[in-house]
């Protein structure tokens, strides 16, 4: 069975280098982008750091995106420690993966039609979990609270 690679709280943030430029050397990892995660040491694992930053520390989170037939799934293959937040499936909408570990739940009916969708899909997820982390303020209360 996969297990999650999780960054414990107070373990010292990594300056992710994902890749050169062969002009400009290291390229370093921007907020609110997906990039290769050659760290991991695959070209199917997509690393993004969410925008939401907590005293200058970002949240990284590790995705595959794998195509099932008429949709896309989102597997999450690594995600910050929740610092004692939940971590429920239901809290956090999350499945288990047939993969093993866990993906993005998404209703019925309304899964990413394409890996562009998908990532789209795994951003915002992805910065969901992070205000939630910060803030412990649920997804679903924070969309609720936009939303009004």
């Amino acid at each position: 069975m996969k297990q999650f690679n999780e960054l414990k709280h107070g373990q010292p943030q990594i300056s992710f280098s994902r890749g050169a430029d062969n002009k400009r050397g290291p390229v370093e990892l921007q907020p609110g982008i997906l990039c290769v995660d050659y760290l991991y040491g695959s070209l199917k694992n997509i690393l993004y750091r969410s925008k939401v930053t907590d005293y200058g520390r970002y949240f990284d989170f590790v995705f595959n995106y794998i195509n099932v037939g008429r949709y896309w799934e989102i597997d999450i293959v690594r995600f910050p420690d929740y610092r004692g937040r939940s971590t429920s499936a239901y809290v956090i909408h999350t499945l288990p993966s047939d993969r093993g570990g866990r993906k993005i739940c998404v209703a019925t009916g309304h899964e990413p039609r394409s890996e562009r969708d998908a990532k789209k899909l795994s951003m915002s997820w992805a910065d969901l979990q992070a205000e939630y982390i910060k803030t412990g303020k649920t997804p679903d209360d924070q969309i609720r609270d936009n939303h009004r």
